[in-house]
């Protein structure tokens, strides 16, 4: 009985735990269901599975020593689970498939012809539409350099419209003068001559792109040039007869204190008839002196080679009897200096104070219905004002 024990033969528990003894590597696990285990023989040795369907098993790599695989793995198989799968090899396509046939038939020919055209049709309108537009853009670039010329040159303008303005309202104060000098105070306006040697200047459109500047600019410009040249000439032409009827017109206040007869008229045969003639005494004599001159001279008109001029007469003042002479002196009656005078004296101030008026309306204006004038001021503020408003919209 003891000898029986002492030859039953001894358990590897290293072996059936699937280690090799001394650290060697470990036996494969069953890899899954269907796979039969490896078995073991009488002395404790391993025997591979039998393979199933008559294929070989698969070599694996083996792990490394001493660390066994992890559960429901084989040792043959890898271990790496992130090892990209086995794609399977493409079967090889015959060249009779890869061959394929195509029948076009003349409608699908007509097609593509049509298109082809088409295509160059439409190639075409596109090419026109974007040169259009390139033109367009084009355009719309010098329309913006156009309109900046203009900008700058209206810049330039306003002050000049502004200037010429004020100077024009400085000549006002002066024709006040003129005018109340001559007929409520009597006395002639010397200093208005030399005031009225300033001008207005007119505006100077050189470098300024006048031509670019919007239209109504331009006709308002034109206009109140127009004006200030008018408004100059009719200023000199007021300070030319200040200088000219100065002593006329003092001799007239002088003789509106002591009347003195200057003119007179003669009568002389007309066929059948008698008429009067008025004519220029050559020594005039006061109305309130008494001894009136008999043979005063007088100053009558003459023909000289075609036209009329002045010469002396010698005349014999009417006293009575027949007015009409029986010789070849002429009888002259002394006409009442009041009863002409607004056709004399009185007419050459007017004339003065009619062309101060002149000036007057041009710079002012006139609001009488029917007569509505816009004045120079006005025009020039309301040009300023313009050319402001064009600035300012093309700044923002």
């Amino acid at each position: 009985m003891a000898e029986e024990k002492s030859k039953k033969p001894k358990i590897d528990l290293k072996a059936r735990l699937g280690k090799a003894p001394g650290g060697g590597v470990p036996g494969a696990l069953p890899s899954g269901p269907g796979v039969p285990s490896p078995s073991q023989d009488g002395i404790g040795r391993i025997s591979a599975p039998p393979s199933s369907g008559g294929m070989p098993a698969p070599v694996g790599i083996a792990p490394p020593a001493g660390i066994a695989p992890p559960p429901g793995i084989a040792s043959g198989m890898g271990l790496n689970p992130f090892a990209p799968k086995p794609q399977p090899k493409a079967a090889p396509v015959s060249a009779e498939a890869q061959t394929i046939k195509v029948e076009v038939s003349e409608e699908i020919h007509d097609e593509r012809k049509r298109a082809g055209r088409r295509a160059l049709l439409y190639s075409a309108i596109a090419a026109v539409v974007f040169a259009g537009i390139g033109f367009f853009a084009g355009g719309m670039r010098e329309v913006s350099k156009r309109d900046a010329k203009a900008v700058e040159g209206l810049k330039k303008l306003e002050p000049e419209v502004t200037d010429s303005a004020k100077k024009a309202e400085e000549i006002l104060p002066i024709l006040d003068d003129i005018e109340k000098g001559l007929l409520k105070d009597r006395k002639y306006p010397d200093s208005a001559i030399e005031k009225l040697s300033i001008t207005i200047p007119n505006l100077n459109l050189d470098d300024k792109s006048f031509g670019t500047m919007p239209s109504d600019i331009q006709k308002a410009t034109l206009s109140y040039m127009k004006k200030i040249e008018n408004a100059n000439e009719k200023k000199d032409r007021v300070k030319n007869l200040l200088g000219s009827l100065k002593k006329p017109i003092e001799t007239s206040w002088a003789e509106d204190q002591k009347p003195v007869f200057k003119l007179g008229i003669i009568f002389r045969q007309a066929g059948s008839n008698t008429i009067g003639e008025v004519v220029q005494m050559k020594e005039p004599w006061e109305v309130a002196k008494s001894d009136w001159p008999k043979e005063p001279k007088i100053v009558v008109s003459v023909m000289q080679e075609g036209k009329r001029v002045p010469a002396d007469q010698a005349a014999q003042r009417w006293e009575q009897d027949a007015i009409v002479p029986t010789d070849q002196t002429p009888l002259v009656i002394p006409i009442e200096p009041s009863s002409v005078s607004g056709f004399t004296d009185e007419r050459t101030i007017l004339q003065l104070v009619g062309a101060v008026n002149d000036v007057r309306v041009l710079l002012n204006g006139d609001e009488t219905p029917g007569r509505e004038v816009v004045g120079l001021l006005k025009e020039g503020q309301g040009l300023a004002k313009s050319i402001d408003s064009k600035v300012a919209k093309a700044a923002r």
